[in-house]
């Protein structure tokens, strides 16, 4: 699961997306919400 959590990191890191959600439909199903925010973010903005 530590893999999913660093690539849905890197997605929201490159991109203008700032919430990600991470489903798991295992035995128990679980969710889990990210946010990540960063100046850089406004520079994606204006290319």
């Amino acid at each position: 699961m530590n893999v999913h959590v660093a690539q849905t990191m890197n997605y929201l890191k490159a991109t203008e997306i700032e919430v990600g959600l991470l489903l798991n439909f295992g035995e128990e199903p679980e969710f889990k919400r990210f946010i990540y925010t960063n100046d850089r973010k406004i520079n994606l903005k204006n290319q």
